[in-house]
């Protein structure tokens, strides 16, 4: 779905019902089987990626709204911007701390897992630097795949964004299986 909205609501509470209880069912041995499979491939890959389909209609959407580039905020190691530039789309990837084998720090969800692409340290804060102008901001779209769950990170890279482009039209685009 695709929609013009204002997204700084608060979290509801089913939302937040929903992170701190999910489960689902299985035998003991078959949910930590299962849990340590899809944590290995979200920390070597990304908690989220992006279909063809999905690839696609981000490029047309971008091309009908003249978008020149797309900045993603929370890019882990990259894979998620790598796929879009492989499908021609200028990305540049920031996370607050980049993956890479040589880092003092290591990602929260990724550690040290090599980067797919280059990932540079920034978060919302660093966005003045990143659209000098107006005119640049207007031009630029902000991606954020799947951001840490009950962190405020998703709300204040929006607003932050938000006030860059100086409340010009805001599009926020949710892609549903």
């Amino acid at each position: 779905t695709m929609s013009l909205e204002r997204p700084f609501a608060k979290i509801n509470d089913t939302e937040e019902r929903f992170y701190k209880n999910h489960h689902t069912p299985a035998p003991s041995i078959l949910e930590e089987w299962r849990d340590s499979c899809r944590d290995l491939l979200c920390n070597l890959y990304a908690y989220a990626t992006l279909s063809p389909k999905t690839v696609h209609t981000i490029k047309d959407v971008i091309a009908k709204q003249n978008i020149a580039k797309i900045i993603e905020i929370g890019a882990g190691t990259g894979y998620v911007a790598t796929i879009l530039s492989q499908a021609d789309i200028e990305v540049s990837a920031y996370d607050v701390t980049p993956t890479h084998e040589y880092s003092t720090c290591v990602n929260e969800y990724h550690g040290s897992t090599p980067p797919f692409c280059t990932v540079k340290s920034g978060t919302s804060k660093t966005l003045p630097s990143l659209l000098p102008s107006l005119n640049e901001a207007k031009k630029t779209a902000l991606l954020l795949c799947y951001p840490p769950p009950m962190s405020s990170m998703a709300e204040d890279t929006d607003k932050d964004f938000y006030r860059r482009v100086e409340g010009s039209s805001f599009m926020r685009v949710n892609f549903e299986a």
